[in-house]
């Protein structure tokens, strides 16, 4: 994967690529929260077979870790606002619309820029975006409170904040993230790639580029973010998947709903984080759309 740089109002974002054939699609791959692109390289290195491929890094992640950190309250806002410049100077660099893939936090933000980008984007393929719904919302405060322990994916944010963020070292990192629940099923080179590009070194410690605190209010916002009639009216061929389990996606039902879902599959014996421990399968449900 080539890093590259790329200016957006006076802010550098990492931007990793990988060459396709010649002239063949444009694909932008937009990471999960608190990841980075070069964590996808296995899945990313499928797709740069039949097309051209962007992974950025987006703010407070990866390599674009420098950038000013977003708002407390606006971080939706921020991310929509970075990844539509983002896809604007890939569309007048190529001239072409662009396929825009993501997953989890990344697909969500993906769904709310679309009506922004038309014209500009040709499809959305979204891997178990996180939507949640105002009942949802509301009965994960009641059973947080009451402790409940499924479903999962409603302590999101408080699994974030409480996410160990300093370790002696890389290889340190490496041996602890290796055995936790969230890691077990990764390949060496995502969690290689995870802890090299989305950590910083000093003398003294290695930690998270994207601290827990950030992670956190990612997730602590997305409960309070409601895309219904966004996905209902998405104008463009939508393909969207969703783990068997632990999925996020609790308002998944809207995308019945809308015209232009042209796949909505449960992927079989998947956790939320196929695109990583599972890419030969999703890669293979990717190309039938990109080829």
């Amino acid at each position: 994967m080539k890093p590259l740089k790329l200016e957006i109002n006076n802010e550098f974002f990492a931007v990793w690529y990988l060459k396709g054939p010649e002239n063949s699609p444009i694909l932008h791959w937009f990471h999960a929260n608190g990841f980075n692109g070069p964590t996808y390289e296995n899945l990313l290195k499928k797709l740069s077979q039949f097309c051209h491929v962007y992974a950025w890094d987006a703010r407070a992640h990866g390599l674009s870790s420098q950038l000013k950190l977003p708002k407390k309250n606006n971080v939706y806002k921020q991310y929509v606002a970075d990844f539509v410049k983002l896809i604007n100077v890939l569309y007048e660099k190529h001239s072409i619309p662009i396929i825009v893939a993501g997953h989890s936090f990344g697909a969500t933000v993906c769904i709310k820029a679309e009506a922004t980008l038309k014209g500009k984007i040709s499809k959305l393929i979204l891997a178990d975006p996180v939507l949640f719904t105002p009942f949802v919302a509301r009965a994960s405060e009641i059973f947080r409170l009451l402790k409940f322990k499924q479903p999962r994916a409603i302590y999101l944010a408080k699994n974030a904040a409480n996410r160990q963020n300093i370790w002696p070292s890389q290889n340190d990192a490496l041996l602890s993230l290796s055995q936790k629940q969230l890691f077990k099923n990764w390949d060496e080179t995502s969690l290689q790639n995870y802890i090299q590009y989305g950590t910083t070194s000093s003398s003294e410690s290695v930690q998270l580029r994207c601290p827990p605190e950030i992670e956190s209010f990612i997730f602590k916002e997305s409960e309070n973010e409601f895309l219904s009639q966004e996905i209902m009216n998405l104008s463009i061929p939508t393909h969207v998947y969703f783990a068997s389990k632990g999925s996020p996606a609790f308002g998944k039902s809207a995308f019945r709903k809308s015209d232009n879902t042209q796949t909505r599959m449960i992927i079989p014996s998947t956790t939320h984080l196929f695109p990583i421990d599972q890419h030969v399968k999703f890669s293979k449900e990717i190309l039938k759309h990109v080829i």
